[in-house]
């Protein structure tokens, strides 16, 4: 029976299931648990938030109800670029879309029978498998407009969630 319990120097003996589970001074490990639980909170919530994606508006680089890990951080300290696809908050942070930037603040941009144009200039988008129809007149974005779209440009435009969108709203990247 003794081989079962072990000795603890501050409390005598605990039995091995309980240090199995608590260790030899279960407070310091509910301590540590606590500790890690909250910065495993705080790391997914605020820092790599998961993304779901709801609907084929980003197929085929995108899937529906395939899950992705956030980047909060990527545009801390640099500013979306023309191809990045971003995290765009809807209302509130639960209700997310997933885009990619088409334009940048300053740029014109418009769509003439599903070609990009930026600045009057033909934009290659190496990601697209089609290019639909799209048809859409020039705009110019302002100091803080960005313009996102879906990749899947078989779909309708009017089937898209899309268009200029404020960079207050932009939360992050896409790590994988």
């Amino acid at each position: 029976m003794h081989s079962f319990f072990r000795h603890n120097n501050n409390r005598g003996f605990v039995p091995w299931y309980i240090a199995l589970i608590f260790g030899y001074n279960p407070k310091r490990t509910l301590a540590r648990l606590a500790v890690i639980t909250l910065l495993v909170l705080v790391f997914f919530n605020y820092i790599t938030p998961p993304v779901r994606v709801d609907g084929t508006s980003m197929e085929p680089a995108f899937r529906d109800n395939a899950l992705h890990i956030g980047n909060s951080i990527r545009y801390k300290y640099r500013d979306p670029q023309p191809g990045d696809v971003v995290i765009i908050r809807m209302a509130g942070r639960k209700l997310t879309h997933l885009k990619r930037i088409l334009a940048v603040p300053g740029n014109s941009i418009e769509f003439r029978d599903g070609t990009l144009l930026v600045n009057g200039r033909i934009r290659n988008e190496s990601y697209l498998v089609h290019t639909g129809n799209w048809n859409m007149q020039e705009m110019i974005l302002s100091e803080d407009e960005y313009f996102v779209a879906g990749d899947n440009r078989d779909m309708p435009m009017e089937m898209h969630t899309m268009g200029a969108v404020d960079k207050s709203r932009i939360i992050g990247g896409i790590l994988f």
